[in-house]
């Protein structure tokens, strides 16, 4: 969605969403005679999947993803209920860009154990919609790819106007 600001022009975009609603609002700090300004505002409900254990994974393990853009902060909630690791050993959530190994991946951030479940809560200024895979890995010490895959999920791709 693409808003068009013209000089002296206010717009308000009210986004909806389950227990929170937000208002943006957009002044225009163009000056009379300059060109209009366009800005775009990307906002989508909250998109949740189940995460799917992988073959040779323990039968004890599930989690959920969700990932909301709202306005220019993309953010990404994982939970997961999986065993503990050893004290050298981290799970690490990754998203994808594809399902194959060539994708191109990024370390969102290591998981954090909360009780009984594993949780991490992750926001950027970087827009991941078009990263629409979720794994969940675990690695001794640090890693530009994941190397044990226990959990792994597909978002819907958005498609952006």
């Amino acid at each position: 969605m693409a808003i068009v600001r013209k000089p002296g022009t206010v717009v308000i975009v009210t986004l909806a969403f389950t227990f929170v609603t937000a208002s943006i609002v957009f002044l225009s700090a163009s000056k009379p005679g300059s060109a209009d300004v366009s800005q775009s505002a990307v906002a989508y409900n909250p998109e949740q999947h189940n995460l799917i254990a992988l073959s040779g994974s323990t039968s004890n393990v599930s989690g959920s993803a969700e990932r909301t853009l709202l306005g220019q902060t993309y953010i990404l909630d994982v939970a997961a209920v999986l065993p503990s690791v050893a004290s050298d050993a981290s799970y690490v959530v990754w998203l994808a860009d594809g399902p194959d190994a060539s994708a191109a991946m990024v370390n969102i951030g290591m998981l954090v154990k909360h009780d009984t479940k594993y949780t991490l809560t992750y926001t950027s200024s970087t827009n991941y919609a078009n990263y629409s895979y979720v794994q969940i890995s675990q690695e001794k010490g640090a890693s530009s790819a994941p190397s044990s895959n226990v959990l792994h999920g597909q978002f819907t791709k958005v498609q952006e106007e």
